[in-house]
């Protein structure tokens, strides 16, 4: 039989009370099937903490709007998730969302050249207090942030574009003090005290 097959079988087998099957036996297999079942219909990423989220929507978001299970997306077949390393909030590539729901795609907010917070904290080096609007840091001006759905996200791209940086350049944000002096670091100053490296 067909790995699907056997599937129902066994939901069939553990909704009947008179089988003669060890149940030991029929749970272990069931957990099994349903783990290779649902790594065949999902792929799940880890993205880099630098990497936007250009070709994505946020499953969270998708799920409000549907009403469907958050968890619903595991079980799409080809369907390419991520989050970024350390981080719940589970991301759906666009291209691969299930066909009955692409007509919403549009209706979700344009996540281009955002990452969510903790990747862009991880990232740059900075405390996450600097993302916090009422901790009037001067770095909180110069950024894009946005809470949808209850998940803060930064626009990188944008911080990118408003300092002339490549995209491909790293970047660390720390005290101007701190810095070496130039050539050795390269380094833009942000505030009167922050400076943004990057290499």
């Amino acid at each position: 039989k067909s790995e699907t097959s056997r599937f129902n079988t066994l939901v069939h087998i553990l909704d009947k009370s008179d089988t003669i099957l060890p149940i030991q036996k029929v749970l272990l297999d069931f957990i099994d099937l349903f783990c290779k079942f649902k790594v065949a219909y999902m792929q799940m990423n880890i993205l880099s903490n630098k990497q936007f989220l250009d070709d994505f929507i946020l499953n969270k978001e998708l799920c409000e709007i549907t009403g469907i299970s958050s968890n619903a997306y595991r079980f799409w077949k080809d369907v390419k998730a991520a989050k970024y390393d350390g981080c719940r909030a589970v991301f759906l590539d666009k291209r691969t969302i299930y066909k009955k729901y692409q007509n919403i795609i549009p209706t979700c907010k344009d996540l281009c050249g955002f990452v969510q917070s903790q990747a862009f904290c991880a990232y740059t080096g900075i405390a996450p207090s600097h993302l916090i609007e009422k901790n009037n840091s001067q770095l909180y001006k110069k950024l894009e942030i946005i809470n949808l759905h209850g998940i803060k996200l930064v626009n990188l791209k944008k911080l990118y574009d408003d300092l002339g940086l490549d995209y491909s350049f790293n970047i660390y944000v720390e005290k101007c003090k701190y810095f070496g002096p130039s050539p050795l670091e390269k380094k833009i100053r942000l505030s009167h005290e922050m400076c943004l490296g990057y290499y």
